[in-house]
């Protein structure tokens, strides 16, 4: 004897779907699966959001070296131009000079040499600078 009426019972009605529901298609994601997914969308947005404020940072940090190397790099560069102008002026002092010293084995005389003006940054500044001479407004 089965003290449960599989047929009849108030239990089996709750379970079975009425005739007039539509059954629940398995394949079909459920509310907590929409939710889940929701929350998996939201993530990874969030960390793509954080990549690129990252990235943006970064690339507003390369410019900030950048702008600093370029600084640093003008009178770097300046301070090069010196050093091989230095060079060279030495350079043709010696030819210069070597000259001079052949000068009496030569044919026929060679012009005095010419006289040699330090560079700008070696003289010292005057006091009263010569005033720019005026044009005409014509």
């Amino acid at each position: 004897m089965s003290y449960v009426n599989e047929g009849n019972s108030p239990l089996h009605k709750i379970l079975e779907p009425a005739e007039d529901e539509p059954r629940l298609d398995p394949r079909a994601a459920s509310h907590h699966d929409e939710i889940v997914l929701d929350q998996r969308v939201r993530s990874l947005s969030s960390f793509v959001h954080d990549a690129n404020a990252s990235h943006a940072r970064l690339a507003e940090d390369l410019e900030e070296m950048h702008r600093r190397v370029d600084w640093f790099e003008a009178p770097s560069a300046l301070q090069n131009r010196v050093v091989d102008l230095e060079r060279q002026v030495a350079q043709l002092q010696g030819q210069l000079d070597l000259l001079l010293r052949l000068q009496p084995y030569a044919p026929h005389p060679v012009a005095p040499p010419l006289a040699v003006v330090p560079p700008p940054a070696a003289q010292p500044p005057s006091a009263d600078p010569a005033p720019a001479p005026q044009r005409s407004p014509e």
